[in-house]
Formats: C-alpha cells, structure tokens, sequence
C-alpha cells in the first residue's frame, strides 16, 4: 500500500499523519480514507479490518481530511487474531473522531464496542436520552464516565479519547483534548475479545448497529496510555484553549455544564479550573487560586463565571477590587487571550417559581470591575439568559438550561 497517498499536510509543515505514526505504543492507524471493503491500518502492524453495511468514503472533505460515512446498518469490523496479540486491554488508548449525522430521541448508538463476555467490555455510547458514556468493565468493576449529548456535533468532528492503565490505575476521558475526568479503583481483564463484538458502530455483535448514522474519521489504537500531550498531537490542528473560572454551575465533566458543547462548536481544548461552591472572594479555591492554575494555559480565551456564591450584602468595594487585580493577572499570565466575564445568572431559591436570590449589588460590581479593566461583560440578567424551569434547583441549569446558555456564550465569542 502507498501510505503516502494518505499524507496531508498540517502545522508549520509537519504531517498529521507522520506526527501520529512517531507516537510510540501505535498499534493501529485508520484515517477512514478507503473506498473498498477494506479498512487500511497504515500503522507497520498493518491490522485492517473490514467495512459491512453502506458506507460512503469521503477524500477531500474537512480539512482535507477522510472519514467513512457510516448508514444505520454499516460497521467497521476490526477483529482479527493478529489484532488479539497486539491490543492489551490493561493499557491502552483509543481515539477517534466523530460526528452523528442526527439525533433521534429513544435510539441507542455505539459507537465502538470491545467485548469478551459481560464482565469485561470496554464501549463508548450514548443512551436513548442523548447522554454519552466512556465506560470500561474490567473483571465485574465498571467505571462509567458521561458527558452530556450536547458536547457532540452534528456539523462538526468532535475527538473523543478514552485512556486506560491498569499499573497505573486511571481511566481519563478526554474531549478535544480537554481532560473531562480521571477515574480509580480499576478492574481487572479476564478473557479474550469475542469475534464479532470488536468493531465500531457495533454493539454485542456486529449485526446490532448503532442505531444512527455518523461520520467516522483517524481511529488510533495504542497498546498504552497516553499522556496529556501526546493526546493534545492526535488533534488535526492546534488546540485552541478556552480556560474557565467558575463554581459548580461550570465544572466540566457536569451533564449540565454548557461548556462541553462549546468546546466541540469551537473545537477548543478546554482548561477548566472551576470548583463546586466557590465565589470571587467566596472559598478556599476562589478567584485568586483559580487565577493562580491559569498561569501557563496560554489561552485564547478565559471566561470568568464567578460570583454567584459571593455575599451579595457584603463589601462591594473589596469584591470589585479582587475582581480588578485577578482580571489584571490573567492578562499578564495569558497575554494573547480574550477575556470576558459571564456575570451572575439569575438565580432562585426552588426550581418552578422560587424565590429570585438577590445578587444585584455583585451584578453591578463585576460589570464595574470589566469595565475599570477593558474586558467585555456579558449582562445575563437584564434579559435573562435562563429561566427557573430551565434549572434543577433554581440554581444549576438542566440540560435545556446548559443547551441556552452555551447558545449565548457561542453568539459571544
């Protein structure tokens, strides 16, 4: 085969291909550039696997990339006995890149599947309720890691990463690069995958099918974890890193967190630095130590959603204050980044019509801060960017909620 015919090339003359390929522990490589039946591993182990079903390969499409687009009856089977000897389900990475053509409420899609009996099965899903799970079961002990369906596009490619060490004990998840979560306390794996359930779009066995079309592109395969970096070089470009500063409303691996869907609109990475509970001057990881873990993050953005679990009677002249002399760091400690400021949403005390929670007086001290330090602040108050209903407790948004908020911010920046 002529791997070179797969080459494109990217950033400052490097090819994403060679950069993946140098990456050690790669035991398969499938860019999705095929137009036969079989799917090319271009990686030296050569493990191709095989399409079934409809399938429609694309060559010069995003980017100049590939990707196979999959009908609700296709699949990419992968098993082979060679593929058995190389790929070690104690350590390993997977990483592909997707995109649903559709969401249609009540169908099941997994979109790949791993399986040697029901005690030992390694998939990435998302239910009938839109909610996507990286989830591995080694030896009975599941570890299951959701994200909400928003954080996956329709229109465009969305990287998802799933990173698993036994010897180290962790599963990460990644999206876009941005680390969503590390998980512990991991099984171990009895048995050998079962021909047929080693496949992507499959579930159990390679004739029950995802359930929705999708677009799949650059499946990597190691026979380890990656670190952080090296997952950061499975990105077709440059990341570009959006950094958040925030309380529970923000942190990233919440099913209601509208920074998840942000991330794959934009393609960011996202450096999320938010803690449950946490205010400008409110708590022991507030602004000033949140400021402190952006050093270094090299953002191209930072918004800053803090605020709501300060004192609204309190001193209002030490809040803005704090808030000027954080906004001032972060702008020496991330030079090239757009700044903005998600001030206060509206807030109550019950879900359905509870008491409004009175923050007015930190509305008008933030929007002074910004202003005293020439960064844009964004008024979710005056028409407000949620509604109680749109909450699970009059304070942290549902999944409507998240979707309308993540709507506004991405008509911002």
């Amino acid at each position: 085969m002529d791997i070179a015919r797969f080459f494109i090339p990217y950033i400052a003359g490097k090819n994403y291909f060679q950069r993946v390929l140098s990456i050690p522990g790669l035991i398969a490589f499938h860019p999705m550039a095929d137009t036969g039946a079989t799917i090319q591993d271009i990686s030296q182990n050569a493990l191709h696997g095989a399409f079934a079903g409809t399938i429609t390969s694309k060559g010069t499409d995003w980017l100049g990339g590939h990707y196979a687009d999959l009908s609700t009856t296709a699949f990419l089977n992968l098993y082979s006995a060679n593929f058995l000897t190389k790929f070690n389900p104690a350590e390993f990475t997977i990483s592909a890149m997707l995109m649903p053509n559709d969401w249609v409420t009540g169908a099941q899609r997994y979109y790949f599947q791993f399986l040697a009996d029901a005690n030992n099965i390694i998939k990435l899903y998302t239910d009938e309720l839109g909610t996507t799970y990286f989830y591995n079961k080694s030896g009975g002990t599941a570890i299951n890691k959701y994200i909400d369906a928003n954080c996956l596009s329709v229109t465009k490619f969305t990287t998802l990463t799933m990173t698993f060490s036994k010897t180290n004990d962790r599963m990460r998840a990644y999206l876009n690069a941005g680390l969503l979560d590390t998980s512990s306390s991991l099984g171990t794996w009895v048995g050998d995958i079962a021909t047929g359930t080693c496949g992507f779009g499959s579930y159990r066995s390679l004739a029950d099918i995802f359930g929705a079309s999708g677009k799949y592109s650059n499946l990597q395969i190691f026979n380890r974890e990656l670190t952080a970096d090296e997952v950061q070089k499975l990105q077709i470009a440059p990341t570009p890193v959006l950094s958040i500063l925030g309380d529970s409303i923000s942190i990233y691996n919440s099913s209601s967190s509208p920074f998840l869907g942000i991330a794959t609109e934009r393609g960011y990475k996202v450096k999320n630095h938010a803690v449950t509970g946490m205010g400008i001057i409110n708590g022991a990881s507030n602004m000033d130590v949140q400021t402190a873990a952006c050093i270094g993050d090299n953002a191209q953005n930072i918004i800053i959603a803090l605020g709501t679990n300060d004192d609204n009677a309190g001193n209002m002249t030490t809040l803005q204050a704090e808030a000027e002399e954080n906004i001032a760091e972060l702008k020496v400690s991330n030079p090239g980044a757009t700044l903005y400021w998600m001030n206060v949403l509206p807030c109550w005390t019950d879900v359905g019509g509870g008491t409004e929670v009175a923050k007015g007086n930190i509305r008008t001290a933030i929007a002074a801060a910004c202003i005293s330090q020439g960064i844009t602040c964004w008024d979710t108050y005056t028409t407000p960017w949620i509604a109680s209903s749109e909450t699970k407790d009059g304070l942290h948004p549902n999944v409507v909620g998240a979707g309308k908020i993540k709507t506004e911010i991405l008509a911002r920046i």
